[in-house]
């Protein structure tokens, strides 16, 4: 829903952005997407919180194969922390799975909190599938 019209989900509301972060191919100065995210707004309150602050939603972290392990994902992550942080938000939270432990590590490594974790065993799996939710206080 969000990605079928991006300016109108993450650039109207106070402080929701969506970055895109390109690089270019060869000599021709062509330029490809290598990656991108979004910020937008979250109703919701991490557990232990007695307030309901400003809290957003790190949405749609995604790197191309391209590129991977070059630090485009971590630079995402610097300019949607600092943008977070220039409007006054009180933290952010995330959701991923258990089927994406790079993902898991990379926020790990980036100061993220494991919060809430919920799954149920899915056929044809050897492990249960999880979705967990990482917060990160600003």
């Amino acid at each position: 829903k969000d990605l079928k019209d991006i300016t109108k989900h993450y650039c109207t509301k106070p402080a929701t952005r969506f970055w895109v972060a390109v690089r270019a191919v060869g000599e021709s100065g062509t330029e490809e997407v290598v990656g991108c995210v979004g910020l937008d707004a979250w109703s919701g309150k991490p557990p232990g919180e007695e307030q309901e602050g400003k809290w957003y939603e790190l949405k749609r972290m995604s790197v191309s194969a391209n590129g991977r392990r070059q630090g485009v994902a971590t630079k995402l992550h610097q300019e949607l922390v600092s943008h977070a942080r220039r409007h006054g938000l009180t933290g952010l939270v995330l959701t991923t799975s258990s089927l994406q432990p790079e993902a898991r590590a990379l926020y790990e490594k980036l100061g993220w909190d494991i919060g809430k974790v919920e799954g149920a065993p899915l056929p044809g799996l050897s492990q249960a599938f999880q979705f967990i939710e990482f917060y990160l206080r600003l």
